[in-house]
């Protein structure tokens, strides 16, 4: 463990890595197919993000998917078709509400897949180490949960301490 105050990712079966991380050779990479490298070249960082979509989809070809650009900087991103897409999560960085410069925006994602996101992130040090969980809606007599999925990532998500492959309740 290199900090004490960080994930001890030493067990972990897989890894996200960027251009400045060391690389776990026993363990695979999840496929990065972002168009730019992340912050500070270590991994997927959502720190000082005014808004973050997180989506889960079906396997595709990154060639066949399309491109667009976001106004006003012209930054590229990889078109995701909604039928491809298994679950979302939408959250801003409270950090940016209490800031007068920014202009929010009133819809983080198209309401038909997301009714509203929710203000999960911060960049307090406490916020470095905790995680964003789906609430659990019930346990099933065989003790398996039934996560909440209403479509509305400000409902359905909560922070939680960080507890990787858990369910928190």
């Amino acid at each position: 463990m290199i900090f004490p105050g960080f994930l001890d990712l030493r067990a972990a079966n897989f890894e996200f890595v960027g251009s400045a991380d060391v690389d776990n050779p026993t363990v695979p990479n999840m496929i990065d197919y972002s168009t730019r490298e992340p912050p500070f070249g270590h991994g997927i960082n959502f720190a000082n993000s005014l808004g973050v979509v997180v989506a889960i989809g079906a396997a595709a070809s990154p060639g066949t998917l399309l491109r667009g650009k976001v106004p006003p900087n012209g930054s590229e991103y990889l078109r995701v078709p909604r039928g491809g897409l298994f679950d979302v999560m939408a959250t801003g960085n409270t950090f940016q509400l209490n800031n007068p410069a920014n202009t929010l925006c009133p819809q983080l994602l198209n309401v038909g897949m997301d009714r509203s996101g929710g203000w999960f992130l911060d960049d307090s040090p406490d916020g470095y180490s905790r995680s964003i969980s789906r609430k659990v809606l019930t346990t099933l007599p065989d003790g398996r949960f039934v996560l909440q999925h209403t479509r509305t990532s400000a409902n359905d998500f909560q922070r939680t301490p960080r507890t990787p492959g858990t369910v928190q309740r």
